[in-house]
């Protein structure tokens, strides 16, 4: 016997009322998080520099520092959901950066760019999230 399909009445949402909120809540942290890191943390950790060894953001584009462009989560996989609004998991990384830790997760599980195990939340952000 053959059978029509099946036809909704109203299209099926592409994203939950749930993921909707938490992607807007991504989006505004991510724009934040990206503006207090502007450089690339993967290319100051690799230098051996931090964020405020530049006098100012000129002097670190002119020394050839990428600027950095995408949110690396260091949690993924089964781990990405419980992890994915905690800044504290986050790099600011450039868009050959990102490509490096992902083509050598040997090297980014050495040096903690990717982490197998969820870090406990610190205290300031739990703080953070209550507010």
């Amino acid at each position: 016997m053959k059978r029509t399909p099946l036809k909704r009445k109203t299209p099926m949402k592409r994203v939950s009322k749930r993921r909707q909120a938490e992607s807007k809540e991504y989006m505004r942290l991510r724009e934040a998080f990206l503006k207090e890191h502007d450089i690339c943390q993967l290319w100051l950790a690799e230098h051996g520099l931090r964020e405020g060894d530049f006098g100012d953001r000129i002097r670190s584009f002119s020394m050839g520092c990428p600027r950095s462009t995408e949110i690396h989560h260091r949690c993924s996989g089964k781990n990405r959901k419980a992890t994915y609004l905690r800044t504290d998991t986050w790099m600011a990384v450039s868009r050959n950066g990102h490509e490096f830790i992902h083509r050598n997760p040997a090297i980014a599980y050495e040096r903690g760019w990717l982490l197998k195990t969820i870090p406990e939340e610190p205290n300031n952000a739990i703080q953070e999230s209550r507010s």
